[in-house]
Formats: C-alpha cells, sequence, structure tokens
C-alpha cells in the first residue's frame, strides 16, 4: 500500500522531471534550427546577389582571352606592315579578336546564371532539411506531451489504486482524511 503511493508518486514525480528536461532540450533544438535557418538565409542571400562577371575566375577568363585578341591583332598589323596587306584584312583580324571576346563573356555569362541556378538549389534543399528538422521537432514535442500525460494518468491511478486497496484492507482509505469534513 505504501509501495503503491510512493511509486505512483516517484512515477509523477518523474514524469515532471522528465517533461521540463525535454522542454529545455527543445527550446534548445529551437534555437540551433532558428540560426541555422537565418545563416542559410544570409548565404543565398550573398551567394546568389554575387556578380559572377566580376569573380576572379571570370576576369581571369576574360583576361586571358582580350590578351590572345591583341596578341594577334598585333601580329596581323605586323605582318600587313612587312607584306603591305591592306587595312582591311587587319580589321577583319581585329573583329575575329571581337568576335572571340563576345563568345568568351557569353560563356561566362552562361556560367553564372548556372552557379544561381546551383545556389538556388542548394538553399532551397537545406530549407527543406531544415523544414523537416523542424517538423520532427514538433512530432517529438507532441509525443512527450502525450507520453507526460500517460505517465501522469497512470501514476495518478497508482494513488486511486492504493487508495482503494487501503480502504479494502483497513476500512479507511488513504485520502481519507483529506477529503473528511
Amino acid at each position: 500500500m505504501i509501495g503503491a503511493l510512493v511509486g505512483a508518486a516517484t512515477g509523477l514525480a518523474g514524469s515532471i522531471f522528465g517533461g521540463r528536461k525535454a522542454s529545455k532540450a527543445q527550446k534548445k533544438a529551437s534555437r540551433a534550427l532558428d540560426e541555422a535557418e537565418k545563416d542559410n538565409e544570409n548565404w543565398f542571400a550573398r551567394r546568389y546577389n554575387e556578380d559572377y562577371m566580376r569573380s576572379a575566375e571570370a576576369q581571369s577568363v576574360l583576361n586571358k582571352a582580350r590578351d590572345y585578341a591583341e596578341e594577334q591583332y598585333r601580329r596581323a598589323a605586323g605582318a600587313s606592315a612587312v607584306s603591305g596587306a591592306t587595312d582591311e584584312s587587319v580589321a577583319q583580324q581585329k573583329a575575329l579578336g571581337n568576335e572571340m571576346i563576345s563568345v568568351v563573356a557569353s560563356d561566362i555569362a552562361s556560367q553564372a546564371t548556372a552557379r544561381k541556378d546551383a545556389v538556388e538549389s542548394q538553399y532551397l534543399n537545406t530549407k527543406n532539411n531544415l523544414t523537416n528538422q523542424r517538423i520532427s521537432m514538433y512530432t517529438g514535442q507532441s509525443q512527450n506531451a502525450t507520453n507526460a500525460a500517460g505517465s501522469a494518468m497512470s501514476a495518478g491511478m497508482g494513488l486511486i489504486g492504493a487508495d482503494i486497496q487501503s480502504h479494502l484492507n483497513s476500512g479507511k482509505g488513504l485520502f481519507s482524511n483529506l477529503f473528511k469534513r
């Protein structure tokens, strides 16, 4: 009888203690998810809005293309001076160099578009993962609340059972003195 009472009271106290610990852990997890979501948003805003044409990689490719076009133009101008070629052939070489630079710039622009698509895809994948983690956390909170309610119910039923058993054994319940008027 006293063992049932102590067991029920211990179960109730354990349920309350466990619920508080779970609540603290879930608040900590929620703050971590909030921070991860904020970091993901900041990363996306920074990376998506970068001007790829100004990146070191793109500038390097453009500079190499310009240098190559200028070298070809200088060679054509030198050959023209030596062989007496017309200004038209030199202008044609310059036009070819400009066309090559235009093609390189167009390729860089298409790479920039592909890069933006990749950044957006990574952002959305991370966002979906964080959302799924938050849903999982809420599901866990719901399960914990259900378990705590079940434990409290079980402890309460244990107390009632102990009171009934005491009443059957001695003719007085454990709670008789509490409810006497």
